[in-house]
């Protein structure tokens, strides 16, 4: 096994945790993942609002700020809205609430501790 790079997440530790990959498991990430959606019908065509975090793959800089417009635009074309799971405030998650409704998603999705704390800032 050659390890061709890292990755790193945090979401359900809130720690990021670095762990080696290979360029043969980045390639099928993204099947996989669809994949185990579609076990609960979700499909690659619906809206999808996350409560999520990956500011960490942007960069610095301009590069990070170009990296982030670009994933701002695929998001747009995918018919996802991202809303940062790294400020959980009451708050932050008020304005998620606000979003979420607005942007009327077939589904949600991200970190189980983000959702908790939604469910209990928007009850």
């Amino acid at each position: 096994m050659t390890v061709d790079q890292t990755r790193a997440t945090g979401g359900s530790t809130a720690e990021p945790v670095k762990f080696p990959v290979c360029l043969s498991e980045c390639r099928r990430t993204g099947a996989a993942a669809w994949l185990a959606r579609s076990w609960v019908n979700v499909s690659p065509r619906d809206r999808l609002f996350l409560l999520w975090g990956h500011s960490h793959l942007f960069g610095t800089g301009v590069r990070g700020w170009l990296n982030k417009q670009r994933r701002m635009m695929s998001d747009a074309v995918l018919g996802y809205h991202r809303f940062s799971a790294y400020d959980l405030s009451d708050t932050a998650l008020r304005l998620a609430a606000d979003r979420l409704l607005q942007f009327r998603p077939d589904w949600c999705l991200g970190y189980s501790v983000a959702w908790d704390r939604f469910a209990a800032a928007n009850a």
